[in-house]
């Protein structure tokens, strides 16, 4: 990372600072942080927890400052509450496209962790609401990144992997013309495929000289039209 860069990354984590801290306070958070991660949203907060032998009622776990933080060095996002006095990471849950953060309170949000539920009793409204959009903010783009990765067209076998997908789909096309008609011709129509397969390459070499060689999608199509046309 540059060096402007870096100065553009802690002017904009300066500008996510919470207003309850004092400066050296939140100098103290970003130095937790680091300088690899971006902090996106900060706020004061109580920690509380549904532990597993207590499902149905909430015990407080701890008050330290939340941070929603983006590292840098792996693209990943990190919900992370820290204390300040003990310089130390109290909580620390990973942020993916299938979390989910509820808000159903302004100030009260919940979101589930591995063994847990936990939530978060905001000090501040104004940063609840900001650290709510900073996290729904990132689970949409880390969907839309899945979404546009799905969506590139799939890449080519190589060369040498194309014969065996050859020889799979004609074998399923015999198999399918051998079972229609009873099991005549099966044998002719194997040879016959192998042969156009030849002949079709041959043509193309004796055509054109300068011979440009051809994608293994087209010899499929070949051999899948024929097939197509010798069974009816």
């Amino acid at each position: 990372m540059s060096f402007s860069e870096q100065r553009l990354q802690n002017e904009f984590s300066r500008s996510v600072s919470s207003k309850l801290l004092t400066q050296q306070e939140n100098e103290q958070i970003f130095s937790m942080v680091g300088q690899q991660c971006e902090v996106y949203a900060i706020a004061v907060v109580q920690v509380y927890l549904a532990l597993p032998y207590s499902p149905s009622r909430w015990t407080k776990k701890c008050c330290g400052v939340a941070c929603f933080v983006r590292d840098n060095r792996n693209l990943l996002y990190d919900i992370r509450v820290y204390n300040i006095q003990k310089r130390m990471v109290q909580l620390e849950q990973d942020v993916h496209r299938r979390f989910r953060y509820n808000t159903p309170k302004q100030f009260f949000h919940t979101f589930a962790m591995e063994d847990c539920q936990a939530a978060f009793n905001f000090a501040d409204i104004s940063e609840a609401l900001r650290f709510k959009n900073a996290t729904h903010d990132a689970i949409w783009r880390l969907i839309n990144r899945i979404q546009a990765t799905a969506q590139l067209p799939p890449r080519l076998p190589p060369r040498g992997e194309v014969t065996g997908t050859l020889q799979e789909a004609v074998r399923t096309a015999v198999k399918t013309a051998s079972r229609e008609n009873g099991g005549e011709n099966s044998t002719h129509l194997t040879n016959a495929v192998g042969n156009t397969r030849d002949t079709t390459t041959n043509n193309s070499l004796s055509r054109n000289k300068s011979f440009t060689k051809r994608s293994p999608t087209h010899y499929l199509m070949t051999e899948i039209t024929f097939l197509n046309c010798t069974k009816f």
